[in-house]
């Protein structure tokens, strides 16, 4: 997305074909991921949300997972979020404090 934004598009222009590629090869491994919509094991007596954050010069994002179990524990992917960084300098650090996006999620999914 960045590149992207690099190129400053109208946007009615196409995007040059070596991206148009790049965006394709990246949809075609979409359908090897799966996800588990049952979150909790049976009869659990033990539930922990776990939250994790992380900055880069590219991006930020979030991730909540729950984890349950009994008598073994099952941890699944309960939410997440990213936002792709602007193209103006900042620092990472700053880009850390964009974390409190993590605590937005959190509010809303608990």
């Amino acid at each position: 997305m960045q590149d992207v934004w690099r190129c400053q598009f109208d946007w009615d222009e196409s995007v040059p074909q070596n991206m148009h590629i790049a965006w394709l090869e990246q949809f075609e491994t979409i359908d090897q991921i799966f996800f588990n919509h049952k979150l909790l094991v049976e009869e659990c007596c033990n539930v922990q949300f776990h939250r994790f954050c992380d900055a880069s010069s590219s991006g930020y994002d979030v991730c909540i997972y729950i984890r349950s179990g009994k008598d073994r524990n099952t941890v699944r992917l309960l939410c997440a979020k990213s936002r792709v960084a602007s193209l103006k300098s900042t620092t990472i650090p700053r880009f850390e404090l964009c974390a409190l996006l993590l605590t937005r999620l959190y509010r809303e999914v608990n």
